[in-house]
């Protein structure tokens, strides 16, 4: 999830970044909150996530150098994610399976969630 701010809140943001806490605790996702121009205040946004970025330029050019890069360094944290990760359960649902739907970080993390396991292609 993006968020895309300027940083400087103008209304009651406390509540609203305590329930993005909440709701991705386990985490279950990553949250950016990438703060656009000068006078971000990184503090508030640390309140929302851990993950922070910064973009002093906010020019069309800056904005498209800066997706370009971002997209590339999620894409290489999927795959470096994907090589290490436990081999997928065969099974469509591994609840009625009798087998554990924690098959991975990510699973578990959405299995104490209450998030449905994934479905699994077919070989």
């Amino acid at each position: 999830m993006f968020l895309l701010t300027d940083g400087q809140p103008t209304d009651k943001w406390k509540p609203a970044a305590e329930a993005v806490r909440r709701a991705n605790n386990p985490k279950i996702a990553n949250i950016y909150a990438i703060g656009c121009g000068p006078d971000v205040d990184t503090n508030i946004l640390r309140q929302i996530t851990d993950i922070v970025l910064k973009l002093d330029d906010v020019t069309p050019e800056a904005f498209k150098k800066f997706f370009v890069w971002l997209s590339a360094s999620v894409q290489t944290a999927s795959n470096q994610a994907g090589r290490t990760a436990t081999p997928r359960w065969k099974c469509r649902d591994c609840r009625t399976a009798g087998s554990s739907p924690a098959d991975s970080d990510f699973d578990r993390r959405r299995a104490a969630a209450g998030v449905p396991p994934r479905p699994v292609p077919e070989e």
